[in-house]
């Protein structure tokens, strides 16, 4: 297997999907549970965040040059050490939306049994990083603003331009900081805050620079 390409192994068990990656240089430490509701948010509202344990999941599908679907994963694999600190790997990836579909069918014509699909060689325009756990568990936990940060990331994958931007707590709840990098190693400061906290379903996100 070349070094650029991750492996997504895909298996239905129930009401879940169990899924783990593999390259050459990392593999998973075990199954990333995702319920198959996330699967609908993802086909209707084009992106899906996950959360199992410690660790998390973010969805994003988008058109890619050719005009043909993509879908970004960009796994946290965390675990908590004994002095309390998360600790892990960021892995993301993309590969072929109709792909990952086909995968997916073959899984639940063949429950308990792993399927596999690999990445491709390139990746989104933009790729995305989580650095942020606590105000990220905060977010995914609460089901209004959890489709709000998914809603407004899902954005973000349709600006022009490839770039990298990383996510980081911010000292407001369910608000994050960022920068964002681009090609030429150009990088922006900047936040993502959540205006109208003390509502969650009026709340919204907004980009301060």
């Amino acid at each position: 297997m070349d070094n650029l390409y991750t492996m997504l192994k895909i298996r239905v068990k129930g009401d879940y999907l169990s899924l783990s990656t593999y390259s050459r240089d990392y593999r998973s430490p075990g199954d990333f549970r995702l319920h198959e509701n996330k699967l609908i948010d993802l086909e209707q509202r084009r992106y899906a965040i996950g959360r199992d344990g410690t660790s998390y999941l973010a969805l994003w599908r988008y058109p890619g040059p050719d005009g043909k679907e993509l879908l970004q994963l960009s796994f946290s694999w965390l675990k908590r050490e004994r002095n309390g600190r998360l600790s892990g790997k960021e892995v993301e990836f993309t590969v072929p939306y109709h792909g990952f579909k086909d995968t997916l069918r073959k899984s639940w014509e063949h429950p308990g049994e792993y399927q596999n699909i690999l990445s491709r060689t390139e990746h989104g325009k933009i790729r995305i990083e989580f650095r942020c756990h606590r105000n990220l568990k905060d977010a995914v936990s609460n089901p209004h603003i959890r489709r709000k940060l998914g809603h407004f990331l899902g954005k973000l994958l349709l600006w022009p331009g490839k770039r990298t931007i990383c996510f980081y707590n911010d000292m407001e709840p369910y608000s994050f900081g960022f920068s964002e990098e681009n090609v030429s190693g150009y990088r922006v400061y900047g936040a993502m805050i959540l205006h109208g906290k003390e509502n969650p379903k009026k709340a919204y996100y907004s980009i301060h620079t």
